[in-house]
């Protein structure tokens, strides 16, 4: 979420919880980040793991997802930020 949010020129990046993606309306949540696990790890450990360039190639990615070291151009546009 850093990233994107340094690549859209943003400070500051927020995941919420309880709101309908599609009419934007807070419908609540019973979703506890504190009991949830992301793989091996807690979830909440993981959104306090180290944002720059030495988190880009950490093992903390899902493999869902495209790493920075795939993408060069992304990666020099982050490090020019």
């Amino acid at each position: 979420m850093a990233d994107i949010a340094a690549l859209l020129g943003k400070a500051n990046a927020y995941l919420v919880w309880g709101v309908d993606d599609r009419i934007y309306e807070i419908v609540g949540t019973g979703f506890k980040p504190a009991a949830t696990k992301a793989g091996n790890e807690e979830l909440e450990k993981s959104f306090c793991a180290p944002c720059g360039s030495d988190s880009r190639d950490s093992s903390m990615s899902t493999p869902n997802k495209k790493q920075l070291k795939d993408d060069p151009e992304k990666e020099r546009a982050l490090a020019g930020i």
